[in-house]
């Protein structure tokens, strides 16, 4: 059977895939694209997941392990080579509806690391003998075209998640998964500049964990981290949404609290970590103060000073000590 004349219908797919849209969206067109050239019933593409190594369709539909490819998808897959075949390989009668036989073509990429399989295009025909022979020249070059745009998203889609778990590591603890002290000073100086603005109340907690680095002498630094842990999971479930919860030394935790004006957020969150389980044979404790903007400092420097003066005076009365906020207040 003769192919269809496509004047300008490939320079289009090249369009289509270099000028961006959706990866659905250029493999559609693609697809459509192959099906007009050999005149064929069905035409899918399915992506190669290299991590679990199945294959999926764009809708989601099909997954196809690899383990379970039957003779033709197995040697388009491993070969790197089209495979026409007067049948329709198993599994894949869902996105072949009423073909009798198919061309599987594999998308292939190649740079310096080697080839790679992107995927496979696959095409059904009605008839029971294929109405061609080989793949030709607008098939492949389709073919080509469509590894590239998948390619073109997995670069992108990696490129995305490197650049925010980056982010996430610039501006987070590591440890407890709380914002670090980089992103407590910029969003102290926020709610500095809104409390201001506004004439609201703004209060920071600091709580220092009792005992940590006995604890880590003690019983090691897996003990320590897992109290810390524990502290700061206990912080996060009890604080509002609108307020900051950062790690702010090995064993201190400070909560910008906007709106705050009895700084009642040290007590509650001095008492609910006094109610954890034990690590261990290790019970948990903190010591906690809180200051007030403006009373104990206009800018985020004398607040951090101020803050860290009221969590020494709580300290020097013992474990689970509060300062800065009357306990029958509680």
């Amino acid at each position: 059977m003769p192919e269809r004349p496509l004047p300008f219908s490939l320079l289009d797919a090249a369009r289509a895939v270099a000028r961006g849209g959706s990866l659905d969206t250029k493999l559609e067109a693609l697809s459509v694209l192959a099906r007009d050239v050999v005149e064929a019933g069905s035409v899918a593409i399915l992506l190669h997941d290299p991590d679990t190594d199945v294959l999926l369709s764009l809708d989601g539909s099909l997954t196809l392990p690899t383990t379970g490819f039957d003779e033709q998808l197995a040697r388009a897959a491993s070969d790197r080579l089209p495979v026409i075949a007067a049948a329709v390989p198993k599994g894949l009668d869902t996105v072949l509806p009423g073909a009798r036989s198919s061309l599987i073509t594999p998308l292939v990429v190649e740079d310096e690391s080697g080839a790679f399989l992107e995927g496979l295009l696959v095409i059904g025909w009605e008839a029971a003998k294929p109405p061609i022979d080989t793949a030709s020249d607008n098939i492949l070059a389709i073919s080509d075209l469509a590894a590239v745009a998948i390619r073109q998203a997995r670069l992108r889609n990696t490129a995305w998640e490197q650049s925010d778990h980056g982010d996430r590591l610039l501006h987070t603890d590591r440890l407890t998964g709380l914002a670090n002290r980089v992103t407590f000073e910029r969003m102290l100086e926020l709610e500095i500049a809104r409390a201001t603005r506004q004439g609201t109340p703004l209060a920071i907690a600091v709580l220092d964990v009792d005992g940590l680095t006995k604890i880590s002498e003690d019983k090691g630094a897996r003990v320590a981290d897992e109290v810390l842990r524990h502290v700061a999971a206990a912080i996060a479930d009890r604080v509002r949404l609108l307020d900051t919860v950062a790690r702010f030394g090995d064993d201190e935790f400070v909560v910008i609290a906007p709106g705050d004006a009895g700084g009642l957020v040290a007590l509650r969150l001095r008492d609910a970590i006094a109610e954890l389980p034990p690590v261990g044979d290790m019970t948990i404790s903190v010591s906690a103060a809180v200051v007030h903007h403006p009373a104990d400092g206009a800018t985020s420097a004398e607040l951090v000073a101020a803050s860290e003066a009221a969590l020494a005076q709580a300290k020097a009365n013992g474990p689970g000590a509060i300062f800065g906020v009357e306990e029958a207040t509680a």
